[in-house]
């Protein structure tokens, strides 16, 4: 994932002072319509999206990396 494209994905506000645990496999990908929603009802850890849908996505969490720094 390019620098600039890791301020769309954002991780629940609940796990944003700990660290995404995985095991076997290490990440399960799912195409979930809303991703708000499903970020919002804990169905998932992270979501990612653009526009309208990574501003509604925000409101559950913050931009997993800005590419800063």
């Amino acid at each position: 994932m390019r620098s600039s494209e890791n301020d769309t994905c954002v991780v629940r506000t609940d796990l944003e002072k700990g660290q995404l645990a995985t095991d076997e496999p290490p990440v399960k990908t799912a195409a979930v319509r809303p991703g708000a929603a499903a970020l919002g009802a804990s169905d998932v850890d992270m979501a990612c999206g653009g526009g309208g849908g990574l501003r509604r996505v925000k409101e559950h969490g913050n931009a997993l990396r800005t590419g800063a720094g």
